[in-house]
């Protein structure tokens, strides 16, 4: 793979003809300069962590991120010719041989069974496209060269221009995403999903890897740092995955309309210059209500339902709105009930205002926690994250119903 020669001014030349001998040469002693930089321990063999150093290194020159557990994983295995665990001098220059011509450099679509010549065609258009082949170095760049791979082998996606299509998964595990979004999961090039989303929904539906980038973004409040902490940081992503042409799927858990933090993704695909979709999912505030027969809107009594986020502090007037609407319904509240239901009781709801809460709607795992505005802090509402929080009217004439006393017995 021409992975070095990137870094000592050689590359692709785009049309599929093998690099000059001097190229050659100037690419096999930077690798030998690397190989021994990186043999710390001078047993003329690298190990993964040693390798890992060297892709960084070489990453950096080329002016990328360092390379993922997974991808190392990958080329040490790709390398690994003898399958001793370790790389020595000769299989790691094997990576430089001439891209173009050599179907074997293109290491992900041997790896992954397709053949030589759908190799040396992914390898060309790489090329052609990037200037010098890093396939194991980007999923970028190895999806790009996959999305041709996958055309040549009759394999099922499109291969127009990128796009981006925002799917909300539901919160039911498999089965509660819309048909719409497990037919563009089953043909996209990459995914790109949230904390909440189930793993399951991505590994059920998603074209096995290497056809389908999986890129895990995170986003969730309170939690460790992800791999793509920052919101500015998903939206660089998933531009740089449109404009090499990707099919690409903004997987989020729930509806991606409610509190999804669409619009600057949205904002991110217009300014890519791609078409981008919408496929709306199950909003965990309908999962949520369903599980436990609650009637979102009810004659005379749930005429209105008013969406909340609690991860801040509420407004004075998102207090009176509260007050008055029949049911709300309160999304990232859990950290702060106590205060809102405090800014509740003294906005005018009764003090025995019914609160019930949905920690993990429609999974397995389902939990449901009753009390009341007053007696929320001595409740466990304030550790169930993440959860549906309902407060209201609404409620109130809930509790009343044979499905409240079967969720309250359950609960018991």
């Amino acid at each position: 793979m021409d992975l070095l020669k990137g870094v000592v001014g050689g590359g692709g030349d785009g049309g599929g003809a093998a690099a000059s001998q001097s190229g050659d040469a100037q690419a096999a002693t930077a690798a030998q300069q690397v190989f021994r930089k990186f043999d710390k321990d001078s047993s003329g063999a690298l190990d993964k962590k040693e390798v890992s150093a060297a892709l960084a290194e070489v990453m950096a020159k080329l002016g990328m991120q360092e390379p993922s557990d997974s991808v190392v994983t990958t080329v040490v295995k790709f390398m690994d010719k003898d399958h001793d665990s370790k790389i020595d001098l000769k299989e790691f220059t094997s990576m430089l041989e001439p891209g173009p011509a050599r179907s074997n450099n293109m290491f992900v679509a041997t790896h992954a069974g397709i053949g030589a010549s759908h190799s040396r065609h992914a390898n060309a258009l790489v090329a052609k496209r990037r200037g010098c082949l890093c396939m194991a170095l980007s999923p970028v760049h190895i999806a790009v060269a996959l999305r041709y791979v996958r055309r040549r082998a009759g394999l099922p996606g499109k291969v127009n221009g990128g796009a981006v299509h925002f799917v909300g998964s539901g919160c039911a595990e498999i089965d509660g995403i819309s048909v719409r979004g497990a037919s563009l999961l089953r043909s996209c090039d990459a995914v790109v999903y949230d904390d909440l989303v189930d793993v399951s929904v991505v590994n059920h539906y998603c074209p096995p890897e290497p056809f389908c980038q999986r890129i895990y973004a995170g986003k969730r409040g309170g939690n460790a740092p992800s791999t793509l902490p920052l919101q500015n940081h998903i939206d660089e992503l998933l531009q740089e995955l449109m404009r090499a042409g990707m099919q690409v799927v903004r997987l989020k858990a729930g509806d991606p309309l409610i509190f999804g933090r669409i619009s600057d993704e949205l904002a991110a695909a217009e300014k890519a210059g791609v078409s981008c979709s919408i496929v709306p999912g199950f909003s965990s505030i309908q999962v949520a209500a369903a599980s436990i027969r609650l009637p979102l809107t009810k004659r005379d009594v749930g005429e209105s339902v008013l969406i909340l986020s609690g991860h801040k502090e509420l407004s004075d007037s998102q207090v009176l709105s509260a007050c008055n609407a029949d049911l709300v319904a309160l999304l990232m509240a859990t950290k702060n009930i106590e205060r809102i239901a405090d800014r509740m009781m003294r906005g005018g709801l009764p003090a025995r205002t019914a609160v019930i809460a949905i920690q993990w709607a429609g999974r397995s795992g389902q939990r449901v926690e009753q009390t009341t505005l007053l007696e929320v802090q001595q409740s466990s509402i304030p550790h169930m994250s993440p959860a549906v929080v309902f407060i209201g009217r609404a409620v109130d004439d809930w509790m009343t119903s044979a499905a409240a006393l079967k969720v309250i017995r359950r609960a018991l």
